[in-house]
């Protein structure tokens, strides 16, 4: 059975309210152009067989997504909106899906633990990597474990290969990966509660899932300054460059002491 990934409410919030990626509307063009450009190149010839409003569906979710990168608009809404059937949407987000375009995430239900509305997550969109950080996703495990299901399913028996040896250096970096640094973060928090409170704590889960929380937000403020850093020096090197080409860059403008030599006129008088 395939990972699902579920989005808690507020993490879709933080997600929401992220600066966007893109500053103006020909930066939003470009950002378009490049998720259209990818999913033209994947269907190739079948792309211009489609109906219009078949394109059309592909094309807002492409829109939607240039800002963060991301879109969660429902299926049923894209299929009212351009006239075209639910199933062909469900078909064209399958293919997209399996041609590693976009990658699903789940809004959880309220009051239970079933998948609610999806999120489609763009993976070439600059934001992708941002996003599986924050939401604690290995892109590379899932397509193998779905890759196995695939397998079995088609009667293939597949055996996963174990090295039987592991080179020092990098077991000691694997040991070290974002989910085991969580845990240990974790372990610590519970061990301080447990010190300071007795050893008993009420509400063990809620006082975990706030430490997760709280982790993410930090994740995603450093993650928030880091793009503002580079945007403010890439509005740096656009300006130097403009200055450059109509020569408006910053001249000397030679000091003349006009007291001294006036003073100086004076005297010789």
């Amino acid at each position: 059975m395939s990972v699902c990934v579920f989005v808690e409410s507020n993490v879709l919030q933080q997600m929401k309210n992220y600066d966007p990626y893109t500053e103006n509307q020909l930066q939003s063009k470009n950002i378009k152009f490049k998720l259209l450009r990818d999913i033209k190149e994947y269907f190739s010839d079948k792309w211009f067989r489609f109906k219009n409003g078949t394109r059309s569906v592909v094309d807002m979710m492409a829109f939607l997504s240039t800002e963060r990168g991301f879109v969660y608009a429902s299926q049923l809404y894209l299929s009212e909106r351009y006239g075209v059937s639910d199933r062909t949407v469900r078909r064209i987000v399958k293919d997209l899906v399996e041609a590693g375009l976009i990658y699903i995430v789940y809004q959880r239900c309220k009051n239970s633990n079933a998948k609610g509305k999806p999120i489609y997550l763009f993976v070439n969109h600059p934001y992708f990597s941002i996003w599986t950080a924050l939401l604690g996703i290995n892109v590379q495990e899932n397509v193998q474990e779905e890759q196995l299901e695939k397998a079995d399913i088609s009667g293939v028996r597949v055996e996963k290969k174990v090295s039987t040896y592991k080179d020092q250096s990098k077991q000691e970096s694997n040991n070290n990966t974002h989910e085991e640094l969580l845990t240990k973060y974790i372990k610590l928090k519970i061990n301080d509660a447990v010190k300071n409170k007795g050893t008993v704590i009420k509400f063990m889960g809620a006082y975990v899932e706030q430490v997760i929380r709280s982790t993410q937000r930090q994740a995603l403020y450093y993650a928030n300054n880091k793009h503002k850093e580079e945007r403010k020096l890439r509005e740096q090197n656009n300006q130097h460059g403009i200055r450059e080409v109509f020569g408006l860059n910053e001249r000397r403008i030679p000091f003349f002491d006009w007291l001294n030599t006036h003073s100086k006129q004076s005297e010789e008088k």
